[in-house]
């Protein structure tokens, strides 16, 4: 009976990975992609003298400061990268930025290729996969598959891959830095005190380029983050003083609570203007 049973579970575990490994070749098959290999170094915007650091930014929070003079002044340059809607939505009328889409979901993405709904003229594939609603459970149990398909997706069109989730690839937090052209650290729960924020950006950016010498790092900052409790100017403005010298750049999140952030508090745009007036002054003054 015990014997039965044991076969029984290594027969469903055999036909798990089974169908595991033949979606993934599907997939592959699908879009014509090869077996990915680790990132090459591939064209990917870079600032001008004035304007070094890389920002990440979602178009819809763009949208919001896209009146607002420091804004234009700090993110509109090609080094910051716009997360467009898949209706296109989220450029400024006459901004020169660098607009790339992502995905919380593999099977998303492949329909969006599939159909044609993808925006033309993007210059990059995020793959945001975490621990939340919006990942479906294969992906999130097999995340070093997915990730790799997504970067193989990614580069056989030509585009930079942005590795924004944080679920572990090989064991490691950034291991998905293997693959990509920008990998984004999700350490925004820390930045309310700096040295924590400071400490986890320092381990995670070494451990992103001993795998990929390469990747552009950058760090995430919310005007809201989890659990609610309200940041304020000034330890943004240390995280950023902090560890500007350790990172590539920052991703800018103002989000809304709900299914991405149910632990968010209430969006807070005028904090995301206050941090970029304070950016612009610097960069007038240096």
């Amino acid at each position: 009976m015990i014997r039965r049973s044991l076969l029984a579970r290594w027969m469903l575990i055999t036909s798990s990975v089974v169908a595991l490994s033949l979606m993934t070749w599907a997939l592959f098959s699908l879009f014509n992609v090869k077996t990915p290999e680790p990132a090459r170094v591939m064209p990917v915007a870079h600032a001008d003298p004035q304007h070094q650091e890389i920002w990440l930014i979602a178009g819809s929070a763009l949208e919001k400061l896209a009146h607002f003079s420091a804004a234009q002044s700090v993110l509109d340059h090609p080094s910051t990268w716009v997360s467009l809607s898949l209706s296109g939505r989220g450029i400024p009328y006459g901004w020169h930025i660098t607009p790339f889409v992502h995905f919380a979901s593999e099977a998303a993405l492949v329909k969006a290729l599939r159909h044609g709904t993808v925006p033309k003229g993007i210059k990059g594939l995020g793959y945001d996969n975490e621990g939340w609603s919006l990942t479906p459970l294969i992906e999130q149990q097999h995340p070093a598959q997915y990730v790799e398909a997504a970067a193989a997706i990614a580069h056989h069109h030509h585009w930079a891959y942005l590795q924004l989730g944080n679920l572990p690839v090989h064991g490691s937090p950034v291991g998905g830095a293997r693959f990509a052209q920008i990998i984004d650290l999700q350490v925004q729960s820390s930045e309310r005190i700096p040295a924590v924020y400071l400490r986890r950006v320092r381990a995670l950016v070494a451990a992103a380029r001993h795998l990929n010498p390469h990747v552009l790092v950058i760090a995430g900052l919310s005007t809201n983050p989890p659990p609610g409790t309200p940041v304020s100017l000034n330890e943004l403005e240390t995280d950023i003083q902090e560890t500007r010298r350790f990172v590539n750049g920052y991703w800018l999140n103002i989000p809304t609570p709900g299914l991405a952030c149910p632990r968010c508090g209430p969006q807070n745009v005028s904090l995301a203007e206050k941090l970029l007036a304070w950016i612009a002054h610097q960069h007038i003054n240096s």
